[in-house]
């Protein structure tokens, strides 16, 4: 009954410390007689069984408590109070005076008013038969519940010289991240919003005022790239906050603005600080018995898990920043070091999830453009350890690039509509470009895995345009220049149109 009135725990530590609390209540209660909170008893005639009077017992008999006010197993709370004209009621006030207390829960007026309202004149001493009213009993085990919680939540303790906007709830701190790992659309499951008490409403009705979010919003974007960890974090906090809103459509029209037209500064300082974060933590592998912290890592994720949830903040964000973003998560799949991090397990899931939303709800063009480059111009990290002749960091890195590849590719039929195809051919000649006839080759003598992907993907797009593929290389040289070859593009194009149209896939 109790989680009735304390509701729905999305903190899975504090239900767990509750649960324990309520458990050893519960034996605690089982040990003295008093049954199980909450349990319900039909009092039995107990009274008979009482003695008559204080000398009734023996000399060396000690009292009982199944002959006393309580029997066994049942709740204090839940005993009938005595009638005004009981021999108990009599020596309380005896001893307490008339009243028994101003207002207090055992005396005559309350007695009356409250517990025994259904009392009728029954024989002193005897208990009414009528239970006390369920409200009352579950509004006192409520009362003590919440009373035992203040000791297992942690209050908040902002730092009003560094955070003097509004307070993010501190269940944020765990919650969102291991949610954000437990499913492929983390942030979205059992979130909150965190507008003041009482706003309601979605489209911005009951949000706060602009100027209010804007000054938090700018501020908690400063304290993103601040150098003290604990400041930086705040800001992370901040910004999750506001995007889970704006995600929940809670936020105004002009707030989700301010979003989308920061998507991009808010992205780099993210990679940047995802980039220091996770080589700080990283670079203490090893080096104590413990794993290393990974809480500012996590903190980062699912920041970046939050913005990229909004696809109209998703595709704001720019090419550059997209390949600097995605070479980075890239190189954390691949970094052995990271599953000996403090949840490292879980980090790997959320980085891979985070790439996945990257792929869904970012701009397509953007996404084809920067993969392609990473396939040709691998990350420093990468680039450097192939030209020390070991080769196996890089072709695992282009291992991972092109599985996003097909994943795009896969999707490019039902998300025709969302790619500028003149873009997307640019990109591709441009990767052949910088390979150059030679090297292309020389890779397809060797079965080369990324020059191939890159060929499906130039044959997906002649199988879904057919000839009207052609229409869409205006950004590429043609091929009628004859003092230079010809792009190699355009002979792919005329070699894949020729095999579709003799398979009857395309018409001629």
């Amino acid at each position: 009954d109790v989680w009735r009135h304390l509701g729905k725990m999305s903190e899975p530590k504090v239900k767990a410390a509750i649960d324990d609390k309520f458990k050893w209540v519960a034996k605690q209660m089982e040990k003295s007689g008093e049954g199980r909170p909450g349990q319900s008893y039909q009092p039995s005639n107990y009274a008979k069984d009482a003695p008559s009077s204080p000398g009734a017992q023996g000399a060396g008999s000690s009292p009982q408590r199944s002959s006393g006010l309580i029997p066994p197993g049942q709740h204090p709370r839940q005993v009938q109070l005595p009638l005004r004209n009981s021999p108990l009621m009599q020596e309380g006030q005896a001893r307490y005076g008339p009243q028994g207390g101003a207002g207090g829960p055992h005396s005559p007026n309350s007695t009356a008013a409250g517990y025994n309202q259904r009392a009728e004149p029954h024989q002193a001493g005897v208990p009414s038969s009528s239970s006390p009213p369920l409200s009352a009993v579950r509004a006192s085990d409520a009362n003590t519940h919440a009373h035992a919680l203040q000791g297992l939540q942690r209050p908040p303790a902002p730092n009003p010289a560094r955070t003097p906007q509004r307070e993010v709830p501190d269940g944020l701190q765990d919650s969102c991240l291991s949610s954000a790992m437990a499913a492929p659309t983390p942030m979205m499951h059992g979130q909150r919003s965190y507008t003041a008490a009482g706003q309601q409403g979605g489209h911005g009705e009951g949000a706060r005022p602009y100027e209010v979010v804007a000054k938090g919003w700018n501020q908690a974007l400063e304290q993103i790239s601040s150098q003290d960890e604990v400041a930086s974090v705040d800001g992370m906090k901040l910004c999750c906050a506001e995007l889970a809103e704006a995600a929940s459509d809670r936020s105004s029209q002009a707030a989700r603005a301010l979003f989308v037209a920061d998507a991009d500064r808010l992205v780099a300082l993210l990679t940047a600080k995802s980039g220091a974060v996770f080589a700080d933590g990283l670079a203490l592998v090893g080096k104590s018995p413990t794993p290393p912290s990974s809480r500012p890592c996590k903190y980062v994720l699912n920041t970046l898990m939050q913005a990229f949830q909004l696809p109209a903040l998703a595709q704001s964000v720019a090419e550059p920043t997209l390949r600097q973003l995605a070479g980075e998560l890239l190189l954390r799949l691949l970094d052995d070091r990271v599953p000996r991090l403090e949840e490292g397990t879980a980090l790997l899931k959320a980085l891979n999830i985070l790439m996945l939303k990257i792929l869904e709800n970012g701009k397509r063009n953007y996404s084809f453009s920067c993969l392609l480059l990473l396939l040709r111009v691998p990350p420093p990290q990468v680039s450097d350890d192939a030209a020390d002749g070991h080769h196996v960091l890089r072709s695992k890195f282009c291992d991972l690039v092109v599985k996003c590849l097909i994943k795009l590719t896969k999707a490019l039929s039902a998300s025709l509509q969302e790619v500028d195809l003149d873009m997307l051919l640019l990109s591709i000649h441009q990767f052949f470009m910088g390979l150059g006839v030679d090297e292309i080759r020389r890779r397809g003598q060797e079965d080369d895995k990324p020059l191939r992907m890159v060929k499906t993907v130039l044959h997906e797009l002649c199988k879904l345009k057919g000839p009207a593929i052609k229409s869409h290389v205006t950004l590429i040289p043609p091929n009628t220049q004859s003092n230079e070859p010809a792009p190699i593009i355009h002979a792919y194009i005329d070699l894949n149109l020729q095999s579709l149209s003799s398979a009857g896939l395309v018409g001629g």
